[in-house]
């Protein structure tokens, strides 16, 4: 599949401002149903949830995987792992939110059960019965104030979001967060490794950044590691966005030497997803 060569002028000109916060669709579709679930823990923590009551929350319920993500305190990759360590004992195989979310329709009782043992029971009991003091609405406060003095990190991760939904509604499989197994077994980290982390067919990697500073020239390092692994057969796109580049568009311009070298095949921003969409959805077809 060949790619027209994109340069920097033209990146430059899309660039545009990454949120610190953002909710996609799955995200409005969480916090409308937020009220729905606590109402319904509410109702079925008259004392501790048997497995069986955890069952049927998440068959009547939309969104209760979220929602007992949030029960518990934890990010969805640290959910993922846990869950991992559950189903998966010492076996390193690791279980996706993706897979978990399909649970939710496909094995409601094992989803139940890892609910269980990752103690939703419990946390739900504290969070219904809990008096909220006002040391517990201070501490609140200071860690949504600490939440904010790293929007850098929640930025990064809205791009690898984004491109997660994108994979998922062209159907594509793939490994998030992990290091690849490429050319001659040689090993590089990306954020996302299709169809899996083995000899993957496409390699993207994500890196948004709002303000300058050393991370901005540390991508370069990760990038040429990923060139350095990946076949001749296999892709690799970069998604970047934010204004920070603006600032350091030498960086830049060295990405789009990599880019126009042939060793990075695109370089794509939010202005154009839906391109990368359709180029991972084509690839995939004609590698079937």
């Amino acid at each position: 599949m060949k790619f027209s060569k994109v340069d920097l002028s033209q990146i430059l000109s899309e660039i545009r401002e990454l949120p610190s916060q953002a909710l996609d669709e799955q995200g409005a579709k969480v916090i409308e149903a937020l009220p729905r679930c606590v109402g319904a823990l509410q109702s079925a923590a008259t004392e501790e949830l048997s497995s069986a009551s955890v069952e049927l929350l998440i068959t009547q319920q939309p969104c209760f995987l979220d929602f007992a993500r949030l029960v518990l305190g934890i990010s969805q990759d640290a959910f993922a792992t846990q869950a991992s360590e559950i189903l998966n004992g010492e076996d390193k195989r690791r279980v996706t939110w993706n897979q978990l979310d399909a649970m939710t329709r496909k094995d409601a009782a094992g989803l139940a059960a890892i609910l269980v043992q990752m103690g939703l029971p419990v946390a739900a009991a504290s969070l219904v019965h809990r008096q909220w003091s006002a040391a517990d609405v201070l501490e609140d406060r200071y860690k949504q104030g600490r939440g904010r003095a790293i929007a850098g990190i929640t930025r990064g991760s809205f791009l690898e979001k984004q491109v997660a939904s994108i994979l998922s509604s062209v159907d594509a499989r793939f490994d998030t967060g992990v290091s690849y197994t490429g050319f001659q077994g040689r090993q590089a980290k990306c954020d996302f490794a299709i169809p899996s982390k083995v000899n993957p067919t496409i390699v993207i990697e994500c890196k948004g950044f709002e303000a300058t500073g050393s991370k901005l020239t540390d991508v370069l390092g990760d990038v040429r590691k990923i060139i350095e692994a990946k076949s001749s057969q296999s892709f690799f796109f970069l998604v970047t966005d934010g204004r920070g580049w603006h600032r350091r568009t030498s960086d830049l311009q060295k990405l789009v030497d990599f880019h126009r070298d042939g060793q990075i095949d695109m370089i794509y921003t939010q202005q154009r997803f839906d391109e990368l969409g359709k180029a991972v959805a084509r690839i995939l077809r004609e590698s079937e």
